[in-house]
């Protein structure tokens, strides 16, 4: 079981809890839960799907490695700037 699969059953827990405390209201005479109630408890329960999905796509695409051509020209790159930083070399031509 991934930790989706757990997530996703703890918001069908959240969002079950949520139904029976308002089936729970409606049997007792109490007023229900209002649409600004309901429209929290999805909300959430969405942010959640969401968030998970893009921090699994983020993860993804840090696990596959660049190609050494980018790699070697970031690093050239990186190490001229801490050059011009640590040398005083002023680029802006003045």
């Amino acid at each position: 079981m991934s930790k989706f699969d757990v997530i996703l059953i703890i918001i069908g827990l959240f969002i079950l809890a949520a139904c029976g405390a308002d089936f729970w209201l409606i049997i007792n005479d109490y007023p229900e839960f209002g649409g600004g109630f309901w429209s929290v408890i999805l909300g959430i329960a969405t942010g959640e799907v969401v968030s998970f999905s893009i921090y699994r796509m983020v993860k993804r695409v840090q696990e596959t490695k660049l190609p050494r051509a980018l790699t070697g020209k970031h690093a050239l790159i990186q190490e001229m700037e801490d050059t011009e930083e640590i040398e005083g070399v002023n680029t802006d031509g003045a």
